[in-house]
């Protein structure tokens, strides 16, 4: 019985991680595939490289119908660029350091999103307007002593005061309503 026990247990375990192996397999595949489908007009080429070209490690994607995005290093940077079929630039997006956001973006983001952590900031440009884009995610804090009673929650803080601006809000337009 321990023999069929160990032998069941044996198979499952390499039918398992044969499985696996396929599907990787087939992932890497189908990748490299979708990135072999991506054909880039010649005029985008062009129009990349006569404006990037100092770029390097460049990926492609379609960004949507007609739109295709390079991916790139430029001087260290990460940066992507977006050009139309024709080769028209379209947008560009910079990564940039929390430090080299404009003072009035850094002043309305501790304002508006203080306890925030930021990723992914970018410096976007098109159409001649320039403007940052970042990613956010609310920093919270819970704590707990050794019997597991939380002894501090800063997420609800958080709440109780975004629902006390919320309140203040509701009862301002009350008050503009009847005068």
């Amino acid at each position: 019985m321990k023999k069929l026990l160990i032998l069941l247990s044996l198979t499952a375990i390499l039918c398992s991680c044969h499985h696996g192996h396929k599907y990787h397999e087939g992932k890497e595949n189908k990748e490299e595939k979708s990135k072999q489908e991506i054909v880039v007009p010649t005029a985008v080429n062009d129009a990349f490289a006569k404006q990037f070209a100092k770029g390097k490690d460049v990926e492609w994607s379609l960004e949507k119908a007609d739109v295709y995005e390079a991916e790139f290093m430029l001087d260290k940077t990460g940066m992507s660029a977006l050009f139309d079929t024709k080769g028209t630039l379209l947008e560009t997006e910079t990564s940039v350091m929390e430090s080299d956001l404009p003072k009035i973006v850094k002043d309305s983001l501790a304002k508006d999103f203080a306890g925030y952590t930021l990723f992914e900031i970018e410096k976007v440009e098109a159409k001649g307007v320039v403007s940052y884009e970042m990613e956010v995610k609310k920093a919270a804090v819970l704590s707990f002593d050794t019997k597991g009673k939380l002894v501090k929650n800063e997420i609800k803080k958080a709440e109780e005061k975004k629902g006390e601006k919320d309140g203040e809000k509701k009862e301002n337009k009350k008050e503009e309503k009847e005068d």
